[in-house]
């Protein structure tokens, strides 16, 4: 019966230890998925803005920085073409491999793959030490069972047993006088209340035991993914014993296994390069004596193979109660990549100036003031000057009066456009003249001002003669042989004239323009961007009929004339395939580049009397379908005239408005209801009064002067006028100096280049303090170009103003990059708020934002605050600030100052 008992309770044992293993290995392997899965997306985060922006050492070094960590076994960066970037793969450790890819997007479109192995030897040793443990585990718990049912079956069970057997055998033979003695069941009572008792005790034993080792194993855990994070080599130098800990990073850095680097000082003193050494030892005797608390500097280690490894040591000592150090320990950084950087940096520079004394372009360097401050040789050979007779004059100098004065009005646009061409003719030494095209860059100061430019100039004084000679007969394009614009135009009038003659003529014209063709331009090169051009063309002229005609208009536009079409519906399926074969990618210079295009059509017959009519009418419905989010094509309508028109008609009045004085700022409060209801901010908004029309609505003339462009403008004369109006609140009403003032900075405005030198002029004209003036900035805005909105912001924080992203959850925010802008406060947009009560998943959403935010640090405002519901929600759901016609309207000027002197009371629900 012992034998069984314990037999069964070892089987019992085996199956949980089995359960555990199982359980085990699962949880590891599921841990080891999870973290190739975070390394692999976390590197396809990083990679994106170097990826997109071709930043080869950017790539490179993202890539060397994630190949370092002892998990990974191979690192390999691709383009969306499949083209190598980047690899890198440690020595094969003969363990199993996890591997993951991740596509690499920016804005939606994949520029390339990311591909992390991960060794599994760390999750077999673990697994392999674990089995270990359950093993001898299982033998001791095996062996203590035995013995302890041996012991209990022999003490406490089988004297009852014997004793009850002894009367059984009794009756047997007869002996009915004899006494029975019954088994004492109190004995047995005893034993499983002290059982019970003692399993209680022990159960309390263990999962205080279970919680210490949790602790621990968490500690340990954080320890080891700060140390893992860090990519640091330890090291703890003990002074007593002499003995030096090395971490296996420590070893790794210099290509040493574990087991391999012996725990003493002199080692590592060897492998220090001989010039670094005496700084090193003077660094760490310091610590022993005492003289510092810490270290901090970088010097060469020796590899295992010999090479040189730079490292960046810091060290800190450990003291006892009477003050003298007993170990000293640290941290090491492989900062070799770094310093490779460095010095690749460095080659650059010096490539950088002799590429620009050896180019065959001229090149000069230019002050704020146009005075040159350096040349090349090409440029100087141009002129047939030396470089004492050039330095110190302007540009201005070799040209006539007509050329100076346009070159000198091309340089005082580079504020606003830092990048100008233009065509000039400079006049040489000998006296004869050399054609040039000027390719100016603006150089800015830290602070946006400007610093000078530089300039490269082309010699193009062979292209101009052949220009000069063949202008008066040319009929098509140079660069794709297409017709020209007067060709065009001729075949179009023609057209014209046969619609007018026989009714049942159709025609159509398309206005194709390309979208975003710029970038290609700036960003490739003219080189690229003709042969685009080129091939562009080709496509059209196989979109098409013989009798049609494909013309470049100019830049990237281009003009097709349909003619004798059976009906307008054809023209509709030309466009189609004319679309379908502008989207397949171009293989150019070594580039896949792909391109869409915005189109307008005009469908004939038309009411029209001239060409130019017609060619307007196209051009106002292709810029119609660009407007309307590009890669799309608009039918011209005398709707999108009569719009068109009342636009133009818009932006006119515009323009006189602004120097009337029609313009006008009514304030809106945004108000804090959390615990003291009060006043917080009120937030400037521009209205229009027109002498005729009256009020016209925001929503109108914003649009149009964002179009226009004249929102800048617009900006500019808020922001001033809002600060003018707050300074003579703060002086006149003591209740003002708590009140933020709020104004809002158009998309235009935020991305232009001088904007912190506008508002550092604004708030010294108007004495308004920065600390007092609250910028809002939209989340588009922002995200257009987070890098450069960064920057930005930063300055803006620099001048002590407080920030704010508006109209948050309408645009598309990176979280990597929103974490990383100083901002201060998030605005919900209106149309989350007043959907709350549309549904709980509504809430959920406005929740999520809020806790996102209060995650960040920033404090939250919600717009648009209508109910009394509303208010009630937002408030449970921890917002700050609320702004809506709950509160109040937008005011005039008189009645924001009787809410700020509390004459006037907000109607705030309990």
């Amino acid at each position: 019966m012992t034998i069984s008992l314990i037999l069964l309770i070892a089987l019992v044992m085996l199956a949980l230890f089995a359960a555990g293993y199982y359980f085990r290995s699962n949880d590891m392997r599921r841990e080891i998925d999870a973290t190739a899965d975070e390394y692999v997306s976390n590197l396809a985060d990083i990679l994106a803005v170097p990826l997109w922006t071709f930043d080869e050492n950017g790539i490179r070094q993202a890539g060397s920085v994630f190949a370092q960590n002892e998990l990974v076994s191979s690192v390999r960066i691709a383009d969306h073409r499949g083209r190598l970037l980047f690899e890198l793969a440690k020595p094969d450790d003969g363990a199993k491999q996890v591997e993951r890819e991740r596509v690499i997007r920016f804005e939606d479109q994949k520029i390339g793959t990311a591909r992390v192995t991960l060794t599994l030897a760390p999750y077999q040793r673990s697994l392999r030490l674990f089995s270990v443990t359950m093993v001898a585990a299982f033998g001791v718990v095996v062996v203590v069972l035995a013995v302890a049912t041996g012991l209990f079956l022999r003490v406490f069970l089988a004297r009852p047993f014997r004793e009850l057997t002894e009367g059984m055998n009794r009756l047997a033979d007869g002996r009915f006088s004899g006494e029975f003695k019954r088994p004492r069941h109190h004995e047995m009572d005893e034993i499983m209340r002290n059982f019970r008792a003692m399993a209680v005790r022990v159960q309390s034993r263990e999962a205080a035991l279970e919680a210490e080792v949790q602790e621990r194993e968490k500690a340990e855990e954080r320890y080891a993914v700060a140390v893992r994070g860090a990519n640091d080599g330890i090291w703890d130098w003990d002074l007593y014993t002499d003995e030096v800990y090395y971490s296996p990073r420590w070893k790794e850095i210099i290509g040493f296994a574990e087991y391999e680097f012996p725990h003493d000082v002199e080692e590592w003193k060897k492998r220090i390069h001989p010039d670094d050494l005496e700084a090193v030892v003077n660094a760490h005797q310091n610590l022993m004596a005492g003289l510092t608390d810490e270290m901090n500097l970088e010097y060469r280690l020796r590899h295992k193979h010999g090479s040189y490894r730079w490292i960046h040591a810091r060290g800190a000592s450990l003291k006892d109660d009477s003050g003298e150090p007993v170990r000293i320990a640290g941290a090491i950084t492989d900062v070799t990549l770094r310093k490779q950087a460095e010095r690749q940096l460095r080659k650059s520079e010096e490539m950088y100036r002799s590429l620009i004394e050896t180019t065959s372009e001229g090149y000069l360097m230019l002050d704020r003031d146009a005075l040159i401050r350096g040349t090349n040789k090409a440029f100087r050979d141009m002129l047939g000057y030396s470089r004492i007779e050039i330095e110190g004059r302007t540009p201005m100098d070799f040209m006539d009066d007509q050329d100076g004065s346009i070159f000198a009005n091309l340089l005082a646009q580079r504020g606003s456009s830092p990048h100008q061409q233009g065509e000039f003719t400079f006049r040489r030494r000998e006296g004869d003249e050399v054609n040039v095209l000027a390719s100016a860059t603006t150089m800015f100061h830290a602070n946006g001002e400007v610093k000078g430019c530089f300039v490269l100039f082309t010699d193009i004084t062979e292209r101009k003669r052949m220009e000069n000679q063949l202008r008066h007969q040319a009929m098509h394009d140079p660069l794709t042989g297409l017709a020209n614009r007067t060709l065009c135009m001729d075949r179009l009038t023609r057209a014209l004239e046969r619609s007018r003659r026989r009714g049942n003529y159709n025609f159509a014209l398309l206005f194709v323009d390309l979208d975003r063709f710029k970038i290609i331009n700036d960003s490739l090169g003219h080189n690229v961007g003709d042969a685009l051009l080129i091939e562009v063309s080709r496509r059209l002229e196989e979109s098409v009929r013989e009798l049609d005609t494909v013309s470049r208009f100019g830049g990237d536009e281009f003009i097709v004339l349909l003619e004798e079409l059976q009906s307008p519906r054809m023209a509709i399926q030309v466009v189609k395939r004319m679309r379908r074969r502008l989207r397949r990618p171009y293989n150019l210079g070594g580039h896949e580049i792909q391109v869409s295009a915005s189109l307008g059509i005009v469908l004939g017959p038309v009411q029209a009397e001239r060409a130019e009519d017609v060619l307007r009418y196209s051009n106002l419905a292709m810029h119609r379908a660009k407007a309307a989010g590009r890669d799309r094509f608009k039918v011209f309508s005398n709707r999108l005239l009569e719009h068109a028109v009342q636009l133009m008609t818009l932006e006119n009045d515009m323009d006189t408005a602004m120097a009337e004085g029609q313009f006008f700022l009514n304030f809106q409060p945004i108000v804090q209801v959390h615990g003291e209801q009060k006043l917080f901010a009120f937030e400037a908004l521009a209205r229009w009064r027109h002498p005729e029309r009256g009020l016209i609505p925001p929503a109108e003339f914003i649009a149009v002067a964002e179009e226009t462009g004249q929102i800048t403008d617009l900006g500019l004369w808020v922001l001033h006028e809002a600060c003018a109006t707050m300074v003579r609140w703060r002086e006149n009403i003591p209740e003002a100096r708590d009140v933020y003032l709020s104004v809002n900075i158009s998309g235009k405005q935020f991305a232009q280049a001088d904007l912190i030198g506008k508002i550092r002029r604004i708030l010294r004209q108007t004495d308004m303090p920065a600390t007092r003036l609250k910028l809002e900035i939209t989340e588009t805005a922002i995200m257009q170009n987070a890098v450069q909105a960064a920057n930005t912001l930063r300055m803006l924080k620099d001048l002590g103003v407080t920030l704010a992203v508006d109209d948050f959850g309408t645009g598309y925010s990176s979280m990597s990059y929103l974490q990383k802008l100083p901002l201060d406060h998030l605005k919900i947009d209106l149309s989350f708020v007043q959907a709350l009560d549309a549904g709980p998943e509504n809430v959920e959403i406005v929740k999520a934002i809020i806790n996102l935010a209060h995650t960040l640090g920033l404090q939250v405002v919600a717009e648009g605050v209508e109910r009394p519901e509303h208010q009630r929600t937002l408030v449970e759901l921890g917002c700050e600030y609320f702004q809506g016609y709950l509160y109040s309207r937008p005011v005039s000027v008189e009645e924001a100052e009787q809410f700020i002197r509390g004459s006037r009371s907000f109607v705030l629900p309990g």
